[in-house]
């Protein structure tokens, strides 16, 4: 299934890193209070990170706003340009890293990066101004 590989660090400052690390497992499951969540477990030389999840859902998600959640789903796959979620399972992939969170993501070799905290904030602010327009 998955074994264990060693990746190396790409660069690195105080409290930022960009490494190459795998996708262990993508899990999709749902919180009474915030609806469904995605969380991805990603491993990078012995170190496991958890992607998604409560961390980034519970500032922005909740059950009456899956836009969210879909959007998590879209953009890991148009950042690892494939149809079905469960393909990105075991592809190495590089990821930022500040103060030992995993706050992006692309693929080994796309431009691509995907930064849910940053497109979410910027989710919000759209859906605030559509429900609160004037303000």
């Amino acid at each position: 299934m998955f074994s264990r590989i060693t990746f190396n660090i790409i660069a690195m400052n105080d409290n930022t890193q960009m490494l190459i690390a795998a996708i262990a497992d993508v899990n999709i499951y749902s919180n009474a209070n915030h609806g469904f969540m995605v969380s991805m477990k990603i491993v990078q030389d012995g170190h496991v990170f958890k992607f998604g999840g409560d961390a980034i859902f519970s500032g922005f998600g909740s059950v009456e706003s899956p836009q969210f959640f879909l959007h998590f789903i879209t953009r890991c796959m148009q950042v690892f340009e494939t149809q079905k979620l469960n393909d990105i399972l075991g592809a190495v992939i590089r990821i930022q890293v500040s103060d030992l969170q995993v706050v992006g993501i692309a693929s080994l070799l796309g431009s691509d990066w995907f930064f849910p905290t940053l497109e979410f904030e910027k989710m919000r602010i759209s859906l605030n101004n559509k429900h609160n327009p004037g303000l």
